[in-house]
């Protein structure tokens, strides 16, 4: 594996990563995650900056559902895309889901 795919694979895991702990976090707003110090509460703000800028997380949230789409959707204006878009990553996540239900 070289390097720029090392990279690469390493931001698209902190991005997942900092989703998901994203939930854990009581802020109001998307931005609040990227500010530091002491907030208006009792706990500080989380300072997501400190592992990536907001601008990487911005266009990895944008690209995220391309993940798995159809390359035909590549070009369509976001606006403009069909259901059919994300029926993938639906199916994907029904299956997962059937498997780990009891």
């Amino acid at each position: 594996m070289s390097f720029e795919s090392h990279f690469a694979s390493h931001k698209v895991k902190l991005c997942l990563t900092l989703m998901v702990t994203a939930v854990l976090e009581v802020s109001r707003g998307v931005k609040n995650l990227w500010l530091h110090g002491a907030s208006a509460g009792m706990k500080s703000y989380p300072n997501y900056g400190q592992y990536i800028p907001i601008d990487y997380m911005k266009a990895f949230l944008h690209g995220l559902p391309y993940m798995w789409a159809d390359k035909k959707y590549y070009d369509v204006e976001p606006n403009m895309l069909p259901f059919d878009f994300i029926q993938p990553f639906v199916d994907e996540y029904n299956k997962l889901r059937c498997e780990v239900s009891f």
